[in-house]
């Protein structure tokens, strides 16, 4: 499961199952049984009006869910659309529908726009770099590695590798922006890999994070990248960030009650110092 936070995920599996929950709770406050309510839902409703009611909840939930720029004005042209449906609807059956029904709508609707005006999640649609959870997991390992730069080699070793790079420590002094071979095997698994360095961590282990270029790799190198990671997670190996369980949600539940935070997700710390799009300003950051 991707390391969305938990608000995000809650929400758009609300609007997944809000269809069901719309007919279940308006039979009840209509004091019907629900499959008598359905039915004359459906023999007396327009087709526009059951998209609004089945599928559109189920877009918008999509929309909120993959957090991309274009979210927000799919859920507003959503919303819009559900407020003149709704209003449409009691108007001409104000007994079926009823006054409560068409002010919770509204109030529901109203509340999860509010939400995404909250600056901490506005930045997380707005800005890709922020969705922490997108990157590749990096994996903890050991791994001897041989480095190869301007015809000479050093050892090295591995701490962690993902998909675009890997953390190396020991071995030769190394600049950033300069370009290296690195050869390194996993069980049967043999990569040469041309690479760049990216940065260097001065601080504690000294070390450099090195970022494989894709663009120079060959393809069967592509393919046994792709095979080592999926070894590295069937192995249950450590990684950053961590595997998502639903104990997690449990925790994020009890912090909820017990503290009131968790509600707006708080950005980690490496994202505080970036610069908000658009004007935006962060209120309140901190780490998961």
């Amino acid at each position: 499961m991707k390391l969305k936070p938990w608000p995000i995920i809650i929400l758009a599996y609300l609007h997944f199952l809000s269809p069901v929950f719309n007919v279940l709770i308006s039979a009840k406050v209509s004091r019907m049984d629900v499959h008598i309510y359905a039915g004359i839902l459906y023999n007396s409703t327009s087709v526009p009006e059951l998209l609004a009611l089945f599928l559109f909840p189920i877009a918008a939930g999509y929309a909120i869910y993959v957090v991309r720029r274009w979210s927000f004005i799919v859920y507003l042209f959503f919303v819009l659309w559900n407020f003149a449906i709704n209003y449409h609807s009691y108007s001409q059956s104000p007994d079926l529908y009823g006054l409560p029904i068409l002010v919770l709508a509204y109030l529901a609707n109203l509340m999860v726009v509010g939400y995404f005006l909250i600056p901490a999640i506005r930045v997380a649609y707005l800005d890709p770099s922020i969705r922490w959870w997108e990157s590749s997991p990096r994996y903890t390992v050991m791994i001897p590695a041989t480095i190869e730069q301007n015809g000479s080699q050093a050892q090295a070793q591995i701490a962690d590798i993902s998909r675009g790079g890997i953390f190396l420590i020991g071995g030769r002094e190394l600049t950033r922006d300069s370009r290296l071979i690195l050869r390194f095997s996993f069980e049967s698994l043999h990569f040469e890999i041309p690479a760049v360095v990216a940065h260097i961590r001065q601080a504690g282990s000294r070390g450099a994070g090195i970022r494989f270029i894709e663009s120079s790799m060959k393809p069967e190198q592509k393919k046994l990248l792709k095979r080592l990671i999926q070894a590295l997670e069937l192995l249950r190996l450590p990684r950053r960030p961590g595997r998502r369980s639903w104990r997690d949600l449990k925790d994020w539940l009890h912090t909820l009650v017990t503290s009131g935070r968790g509600l707006v997700p708080e950005l980690p710390d490496q994202y505080v110092s970036k610069r908000p799009p658009s004007g935006i300003h962060l209120e309140g950051p901190g780490p998961l």
